[in-house]
């Protein structure tokens, strides 16, 4: 079966890991398919040249999955010519990886309204194969998409073998702005084997580590986070908060830190490496967000994989999975409330379970169950596929 999984970039740390999502399903579709199962990954970056800074092919071999893409900086013209140039980049990466391996037998696309044009959509219809699309844009789930998205939106979705979301809100704004009558199908998003429980832990510590990690950007509310932190333990110089991640919100948060007089137990990283987040994740002892859209949430299975309770804001897509052996939840914008949360983790902190909350992790959103999930759909559709051209 060979699959040919289409998204956005190959994810590098110097543009924010752009990416990273649809090429770490690639991964693990090549490394649970077993061995008649050959994945291959397409791309067409065309972000602006304020961000990408490369023109040309990139056909290369990249953690033993064969890639072909291209890069043409001209995010930011004009439709009328952004699409003819997006369609160019994508057509030439597809054909590039016919000639190598053939017809695919699988097609599964991700961000369908970044990485597709309608004419990319139709060229990949001629193949008459099954075609899978996973959804995770937050401004699909906030409805912030102008109406020639909506049209190709709604094509896509009546069209597509599968459409999968990474969450339930997410799914309901789609099912607003398109009005399909067909299941939409909802699986979350896979965490990344670097994020698993330390092998030994130190149970004799002194101290309780709080981390906040994401985008500095105002939807995040980092601001509430820090501000019911200082509320809660300003005078417990053995509990600390680390704010980890870059963005436009950085020197506003640091002068908030200051102001509050809680530079000596408040920690920001800046922006940091995938790797160096796990090893973080792997060392605190409750991740805590106050952010108010998440398409999904990976960073609280991130944090779960890890063993580590989380808090975070209602409504939210991660909600569904959250229990009191795992976490607990808040009022979106309420510092008092995100605050007691915090207490609440830290005065029960030997009631949470490591091993047990790393195993609910392992069993709902490790590579080996949504691979797992991805595969069985495949295989059927393409054994219904065939049994169709044979009839």
């Amino acid at each position: 079966m060979l699959i040919w999984v289409i998204g956005r970039t190959l994810p590098e740390m110097k543009t924010g890991m752009m990416g990273l999502f649809e090429f770490e399903q690639a991964q693990a579709l090549q490394k649970y398919g077993g061995n008649d199962v050959k994945v291959c990954y397409l791309y067409a970056d065309n972000r602006s040249v304020k961000v990408l800074r490369c023109f040309g092919r990139n056909n290369c071999i990249k953690d033993n999955i064969d890639v072909f893409g291209s890069a043409m900086p001209v995010g930011g013209l004009p439709q009328g010519l952004f699409q003819p140039l997006k369609t160019l980049c994508m057509k030439k990466a597809v054909a590039e990886c016919e000639k190598e391996f053939g017809k695919p037998d699988i097609i599964h696309i991700h961000f369908p309204l970044l990485t597709m044009t309608e004419s990319i959509w139709n060229s990949l219809k001629n193949y008459n194969v099954p075609i899978f699309v996973t959804e995770h844009w937050s401004k699909v789930q906030t409805k912030e998409i102008e109406p020639f998205r909506i049209k190709l939106l709604k094509k896509i979705v009546s069209e597509a073998e599968d459409y999968i979301c990474v969450g339930h809100f997410l799914k309901d704004s789609i099912k607003e702005l398109t009005n399909v009558d067909r299941e939409i199908s909802v699986i979350p998003n896979m965490v990344s084997p670097e994020f698993r429980p330390l092998d030994i832990e130190d149970k004799d510590k002194n101290y309780f580590d709080f981390l906040t990690a994401g985008r500095l950007v105002p939807l995040k509310r980092f601001d509430i986070v820090i501000e019911a932190f200082a509320k809660m333990f300003n005078n417990n110089p053995n509990v600390h908060l680390t704010v980890a991640g870059g963005g436009e919100m950085e020197q506003a948060l640091r002068k908030q830190i200051e102001q509050l007089g809680m530079k000596n137990q408040i920690k920001m990283t800046g922006r940091l490496s995938h790797d160096e987040i796990a090893k973080l994740m792997q060392k605190t002892d409750c991740f805590v967000s106050a952010s108010v859209l998440e398409t999904f949430g990976v960073p609280f299975i991130e944090a779960w994989s890890c063993g580590k309770p989380v808090i975070c804001v209602k409504p939210n897509a991660i909600e569904l999975y959250v229990t009191e052996k795992n976490g607990l939840l808040v009022s979106a914008d309420n510092s008092d409330e995100m605050a007691e949360a915090m207490l609440t983790v830290f005065n029960n902190r030997n009631q949470y379970s490591s091993h047990d909350i790393a195993e609910m992790a392992e069993n709902q959103f490790s590579q080996r169950a949504i691979a797992g999930e991805l595969l069985k759909r495949f295989r059927n559709a393409c054994e219904k596929n065939n049994n169709k051209v044979i009839n």
